[in-house]
This record gives C-alpha cells, sequence and structure tokens, in this order.
C-alpha cells in the first residue's frame, strides 16, 4: 500500500531524472583550512589519549548536518531524513543529529537502545 509520500516520491523522481543535474565539484580546501588553525590541538589530544578517538568540531558538525538537511529538503519536498546509525553509532554525533531535526534509522538492538538513550538525554524535564 503507497501512502501519500510514496505517491509523491513517484512522481518527483523521474523528474530529478529527467532534467541534467549540474552539481559542483566538491573540494576539500575549505575543510583544509578550517582543519589546519586546530593542527596544534588535536596534535596535543593525540599525545593525551590513546588512538584511536573521536575528536569532534561542534560547530562544523552541526554546520554540515544543517547544510546537508537544507540541500535535500529544497530539492525534495516534505522531506524526511533519516541517519543510518551503524555508519557511525557515536552519542555525541546521534544527538546532534536529532537535535538538527533528522531521524535515526536503526537496524539491530543494540542501535535501538543507542536510539532510546539519545531521546531520554534529550528530552526536556
Amino acid at each position: 500500500m503507497l501512502t501519500s509520500n510514496d505517491r509523491q516520491a513517484q512522481q518527483l523522481v523521474p523528474k530529478f531524472f529527467k532534467n541534467k543535474m549540474h552539481l559542483a565539484k566538491g573540494n576539500l580546501a575549505n575543510v583544509v583550512q578550517a582543519t589546519l588553525p586546530k593542527r596544534s590541538a588535536i596534535l596535543a589530544l593525540a599525545k593525551k589519549y590513546p588512538t584511536p578517538f573521536y575528536a569532534f568540531d561542534t560547530k562544523a558538525t552541526n554546520q554540515g548536518i544543517r547544510e546537508f538537511k537544507k540541500v535535500f529538503t529544497q530539492a525534495i519536498p516534505n522531506l524526511e531524513i533519516f541517519y543510518a546509525v551503524k555508519s557511525n553509532p557515536h552519542a555525541y554525533l546521534l544527538e546532534a543529529v536529532v537535535q538538527n531535526g533528522l531521524g535515526l534509522d536503526v537496524s539491530s538492538g543494540r542501535e535501538l537502545k543507542l536510539f532510546f538513550l539519545v531521546l531520554a538525554k534529550l528530552k526536556p524535564n
């Protein structure tokens, strides 16, 4: 049984394939320029903590999620985006994803437990 969103998607998808899309090529220069000033802090963390470890840039993480969401929701109306927990289940990242309005895609009992832990932490008192 198709929902109204499924029908809408079936109508939109062929339109995207008909029209030739002109996408800008990726350029990592801005990522390098943003990371270089943090080099000494990252190296200090590597000396302090055993590697491998996660170091998140809060501002960049939230900005990246918001930009991703903006691009896709502008192109596809009423789009709901879900982050695959299996790609990186770090609690900080999952919290940032949910706080920025995305859902979580879980596919195991462990991932479901993480989902509920994130929701419990973010639930207003």
